[in-house]
């Protein structure tokens, strides 16, 4: 098993699913989206950036499976008192070390923590069916329905991610299907 590295663990997210959650970033995606809010997150490796004071800084840090389960149980009373949980976004943490992923997930499940993930839907099909079964909702990015379009705004075309979106439908998943709103020269 690889470890992936992580970003950031952010607390307090309200805006990655119900209720207050911790959303864990990984570093890495498949696509190379410019809209891009974390662009910081599309190499899979650490990477030396210079912070608005001028300071290099390292962004990527691994964690074991049990270091992340150990920082998200300190929000335990926000989970419980507003509905949230866990969200694994990105990068893509679909693109990431499956075993990895399925462990964090399995173990988070086992613990009673809703699971959100975040998705661009780039992902071996086979990955969003192993790991279906232990999350509560996928936070899916549809960015363009037109291939062409998506391949040239993002680096690939968009069958594998309408194929997993039609897998993940029927496997009856809980899906929040977010598309962008883009104004392409007139």
């Amino acid at each position: 098993m690889n470890t992936p590295n992580v970003l950031n663990i952010q607390r307090f997210s309200v805006h990655d699913g119900p209720g207050i959650r911790t959303t864990v970033f990984f570093k890495g995606c498949p696509l190379r989206c410019p809209w891009c809010h974390n662009p910081e997150s599309q190499q899979f490796e650490p990477e030396t950036l210079i912070s608005a004071q001028g300071v290099p800084e390292l962004v990527g840090k691994r964690y074991s499976v049990d270091e992340i389960i150990a920082e998200v149980e300190k929000d335990l009373l926000f989970y419980d008192q507003s509905g949230g949980g866990v969200t694994l976004s990105g990068g893509e943490a679909m693109a990431q070390d499956q075993e990895f992923i399925v462990e964090l997930v399995r173990k988070l499940k086992a613990k009673g923590f809703n699971i959100g993930i975040d998705t661009c839907g780039v992902a071996a099909t086979e990955s969003f069916v192993r790991i279906a079964k232990y999350v509560d909702f996928f936070l899916y990015d549809l960015k363009f329905i037109n291939s062409k379009q998506h391949k040239e705004w993002t680096g690939a075309g968009n069958r594998l991610v309408l194929k997993n979106l039609e897998v993940l439908a029927g496997l009856k998943a809980a899906i929040y299907l977010r598309m962008i709103l883009l104004e392409i020269g007139r």
